[in-house]
């Protein structure tokens, strides 16, 4: 009976597990056909494949349709699309590679903004035509020139309001008009909050001025000399409040206002020769031999007994290296050791890595690991743990750095961070020390640790310290600045997600960063250079009636601007501004470019022989400068091969008829009424644009 029962139950079990997947397919069918109805699916994207997903606490099924063009010689792409089982499209994206679309460098953007924007609405109106109403197409959140795409990011609204973390993102092809790429985060069960009974606006600015609002110290670096400047700042904290009760809002999904600072540093590996030795490979060596010996690091490293690498460990690798700060040189060792154990796999073996400067024996860094912590056995995941007390390990902490960082201890405090729920979960914890100087913050400096919550054993430490610092007097600070960023964040209510409750929060609304100079009251980007506000592409106020104005307009589409409101077209152009421009079109960089950046970059590719910003440029340098920027210095370079058929051939001078002649092939340049180049002629704005924007054309 007992046989025939369980042979009942196991058909039962087998029975429901074939509906289930039945059911799936038949829902996949549905869902595909219905995908195929709204996307155009190329022949040559002939392999399929399709992925599934599920989150069984909200509830929620999604699949994903994958199809890819077979690789062939030079060729490939691929189409993805996902969409849940309410037929809401999530995301579309498409890719292809071959002669047509391969990169070669930046390139005009034929579209106008407005063009794009409307292909981005219409496509998703076909997509997804039961959301249209979600969002606001009249207004465009976000605005982003690509090198190829435009990017535009809309809002989710209700009643007027933004849901911060319901948004919608396309990218669209500004040289073709396609798609590429469209991104849908969405929420269909959200019940919103009455917008009723909410803390008074005044209130909450109130708070933000006296809770929210830091005056503390911006490190600017200068990567030329190596050198850091404190600059005076003012800066807006997470700003998220709830508008029903006023008070902070802890949310999963939406992490406002954030900030950092990562040590930007770049190692070379250290190498000498051992013959032919120039001077300064004699220098290098000279400081070398000055170094500590690697067995006294190791010893120093021993000796540290809170890291407890004892003889158990073997050492792994040590190695020397020089990293450089602009013009400055900081040796450091990095080694490695390991503690095995042959009852042990070797994932469970614990390794431990240091950096140790090399001339002062000072620890930079740790950090040790076995790999048993992410992908060993958890099965006692679930059991309770015992954390110590943040106060603890805090003490910990200090501990360690009236010991080993003794000189450092009076000049650090120790800065709590906010916890949310991964946090507080955390078997480890992150304490983070900075650096106080005139009674502020500076964040480049600190000492960071991190910690076992259950043991109190250090398993992370970062020590980043800038000496020589110029730091700007608070006495100079105009407490004003607070108000004008509070302003300029334009705090106001919106909605976020909160389980399937979209709830109603006070929160910044404008696109700036929460950093203001607290001098001068002038909006900060996190490296310190002036905040500008772009809305769509540049807009210039004198070129209406210009000759040159639709090439210009086509230039500011692709990105390529002056950081002026006025172009002033008939102007004679200077060599800075006209390297500028060279610089945005044939590289990634982006206008306003500081003039150190600009020179460095001139410098290093050759493409000036004297410094001379101010300076007006000819048309002849004009085209060599921006021919050896896009690499054909090489040919140019060519003597006796080149004619350039203009007229006044012979008064381009000789080493630059090439580039000249390069120009005109690739119809860079076209010559006068009369056939003329004009080599010598000063060139204008107006002419250095149409130079720009024939060699992108």
């Amino acid at each position: 009976m007992k046989k025939i029962l369980s042979l009942a139950l196991s058909l039962i079990m087998i029975f429901s597990v074939l509906v289930v997947f039945a059911d799936d397919a038949s829902q996949m069918q549905e869902l595909l056909v219905y995908v195929k109805s709204k996307i155009e699916v190329p022949s040559e994207f002939s392999e399929f494949n399709t992925n599934y997903y599920e989150d069984k606490n909200l509830g929620r099924k999604e699949w994903s349709f994958n199809w890819n063009k077979p690789s062939e010689a030079g060729s490939y792409g691929y189409l993805s699309v996902s969409i849940d089982e309410d037929k809401i499209i999530k995301s579309y994206s498409k890719y292809t590679y071959d002669d047509k679309t391969r990169y070669d460098g930046k390139k005009l953007n034929l579209l106008s903004v407005d063009e794009a924007k409307d292909i981005a609405v219409k496509f998703f109106e076909k997509l997804n035509p039961s959301l249209v109403g979600e969002f606001d197409f009249s207004t465009t959140d976000y605005f982003y020139i690509g090198d190829q795409n435009y990017t535009f990011t809309f809002f989710r609204r209700h009643e007027g309001l933004k849901h911060l973390d319901n948004s919608l993102s396309i990218d669209v092809n500004a040289r073709s008009g396609e798609v590429t790429g469209m991104y849908l985060t969405y929420e269909p069960k959200i019940e919103y909050e009455k917008i009723e009974n909410v803390v008074d606006i005044k209130d909450i600015l109130s708070k933000i001025k006296n809770g929210k609002i830091t005056l503390r110290y911006l490190p600017v670096y200068n990567y030329e000399d190596g050198s850091v400047t404190a600059r005076l700042v003012y800066s807006a904290d997470s700003i998220l409040i709830d508008a029903k009760t006023g008070e902070d809002f802890k949310s999963d999904t939406y992490y406002g206002y954030g900030g950092g600072y990562g040590d930007y540093r770049f190692a070379e590996q250290a190498m000498v020769t051992d013959s032919g030795l120039t001077p300064q490979e004699l220098a290098e060596i000279e400081e070398v031999s000055g170094l500590l010996p690697k067995d006294e690091v190791i010893e120093i490293i021993k000796g540290i007994k809170e890291l407890s690498v004892d003889d158990t460990y073997e050492l792994s690798d040590i190695n020397l290296y020089t990293y450089k700060r602009g013009n400055q040189k900081e040796y450091t060792y990095d080694v490695s050791f390991v503690q095995k154990d042959d009852k042990k796999p070797d994932y469970e073996w614990v390794r431990a890595y240091f950096s140790v400067d090399a001339k002062t024996g000072l620890l930079k860094s740790f950090y040790a690991y076995s790999d048993a912590d992410y992908y060993g056995d958890r099965k006692d995941s679930k059991k309770e743990k015992n954390f110590l007390p943040d106060e603890k390990l805090e003490e910990i902490a200090a501990n360690f750095i009236n010991t080993y960082y003794k000189e450092k201890a009076d000049k650090v405090k120790y800065k709590k961070q906010p916890d949310d729920q991964y946090t507080i979960q955390s078997e480890r914890k992150t304490l983070y020390f900075v650096n106080i100087v005139n009674g502020l913050e500076f964040e480049a400096n600190t000492i960071n640790f991190t910690l076992n919550r259950e043991t109190g054993k250090i398993t992370a430490i970062n020590y980043i310290w800038y000496d020589n610092v110029k730091f700007e007097d608070p006495k100079n600070a105009d407490s004003t600045a607070a108000d004008a960023l509070i302003e300029a964040l334009k705090v106001n209510l919106a909605y976020i997600s909160a389980g399937y409750t979209g709830k109603l929060v006070y929160t910044k609304t404008s696109n700036v960063p929460g950093i203001i100079d607290a001098i001068s009251k002038k909006l900060l980007y996190f490296n310190g250079e002036e905040y500008k506000e772009t809305e769509g592409v540049k807009q210039y106020k004198d070129l209406e009636g210009h000759w040159a104005k639709e090439y210009i307009e086509k230039l500011s589409q692709t990105g390529i601007i002056f950081d002026s409101d006025e172009f002033r077209p008939d102007d004679k152009i200077t060599q800075k501004d006209y390297l500028e421009l060279v610089m945005q079109a044939t590289n990634y960089y982006v206008a306003p470019i500081p003039y150190d950046v600009i020179y460095q970059f001139a410098k290093q590719s050759k493409l000036i022989e004297v410094e001379d910003p101010d300076g007006e440029l000819t048309k002849e340098m004009a085209v060599t400068i921006l021919l050896k920027a896009a690499g054909y210095e090489k040919v140019a370079s060519l003597e006796g091969i080149f004619k350039t058929g203009f007229m006044d051939e012979a008064e381009i001078a000789p080493e630059l008829v090439g580039y000249v002649a390069i120009a005109k092939g690739f119809k860079i340049i076209n010559g006068d009424e009369n056939g003329n180049f004009l080599p010598k002629k000063a060139l204008t704005r107006a002419e250095a644009a149409i130079i720009i924007y024939n060699y992108l054309r």
